[in-house]
């Protein structure tokens, strides 16, 4: 059985910060097409088509009500564990949703409506969700979510301000944890440090915002390098590896999805270069570097090996105040 959507989860090929790879082809044209195709050919999903996989969820759901809890808890173990090895197949997501209508009822006193099974199955299989206000999208959200985490794939909930990033982390809380999932809201007042712990979570709640600046920060201080096996082997023979903030890029439910997509999309995001400061320093290491390339060994230094340090000789000297006597700044000798 194949699975139902593609993930990142994190590992040895894709590294700690996984994300998918881009698909090279031809022309943006050829891609666009290819992609239209592909959902020309696919049957859109309706209420009528998930009725029978409606019946199947109530299926589950009654063999799991009908348990004792120490029976209960063995099958959501071995769910977990199914998932984790064969990733989210049509009849594991019914499980998983099955599982997640029982423990909502127990944590929350709320049990996901034929409704929110659809939206759930919706974004499963990787399109857009509809909904109305009031119809429940905060737990429809969790379905897929929860499904996801199960495989082991970290999970952002993105949505677009940060009330609903802490409402909804905090109005779920219970049910993740039934499920032994860490949830997690990231908000602009984080320290970095704060915010890399958060995003260690199984479930990440965050603003558009502030998944993009994070993901940017990371690609600067890692100096652009991307995730996978040869990210790894060049950060473990860096002198000094950046320690980034993310966990990589793995999947993603998108809430206000015309908002994220359309509306803010639009915005342009501008993450400012390094700080003056140490633009400065980078141009007088260049300086510096640019000086010693014109000072000859015996003529202007000589190299105290034993020493390990370089010494000026008079006339090494008087050509460096030459030099920086067409200088500003620290090269002006007093």
């Amino acid at each position: 059985m194949s699975a139902l959507v593609q993930t990142a989860r994190p590992g040895l090929l894709l590294g700690d910060r996984p994300e998918r790879r881009r698909v090279e082809d031809t022309s943006t044209f050829d891609r666009a097409a290819r992609t239209w195709f592909q959902r020309l050919g696919r049957r859109p999903l309706s209420m009528r088509r998930f009725a029978g996989v409606m019946k199947r969820i109530a299926a589950v759901e009654q063999r799991l009500t009908g348990l004792d809890q120490q029976a209960r808890q063995s099958a959501l173990t071995r769910l977990g564990l199914q998932l984790r090895h064969q990733g989210l197949t049509n009849d594991l997501a019914i499980e998983a949703f099955a599982s997640i209508r029982v423990l909502a009822r127990e944590t929350l006193g709320l049990v996901p409506h034929p409704e929110q099974l659809f939206g759930g199955w919706v974004m499963l299989h990787g399109a857009i969700a509809e909904m109305q206000t009031g119809e429940g999208k905060t737990l429809t959200a969790s379905l897929p979510a929860i499904a996801v985490a199960l495989t082991g794939t970290p999970v952002h909930v993105v949505t677009v301000n940060e009330y609903l990033v802490q409402r909804d982390a905090a109005k779920l809380a219970a049910l993740y944890r039934a499920f032994g999932l860490r949830v997690s809201a990231v908000t602009d007042q984080m320290s970095e440090e704060e915010r890399r712990t958060a995003y260690l979570a199984d479930v990440v709640y965050c603003t558009n915002k502030q998944v993009v600046f994070d993901y940017l920060r990371d690609l600067q201080a890692t100096d652009g390098q991307r995730p996978g096996l040869s990210g790894q082997l060049r950060s473990l023979l860096s002198a000094n590896p950046a320690e980034p903030v993310m966990r990589g890029l793995s999947f993603a439910i998108i809430d206000e999805a015309d908002s994220v997509l359309i509306d803010d999309a639009r915005v342009p995001l501008i993450l400012a270069q390094p700080r003056a400061a140490e633009r400065a320093a980078e141009t007088e290491a260049a300086v510096a570097l640019s000086i010693a390339r014109t000072l000859h060994e015996g003529a202007d230094f000589r190299l105290q090996l034993a020493e390990r340090s370089v010494r000026l000789t008079e006339v090494g000297l008087d050509a460096l105040h030459s030099l920086a006597a067409r200088l500003k700044g620290v090269w002006r000798f007093e």
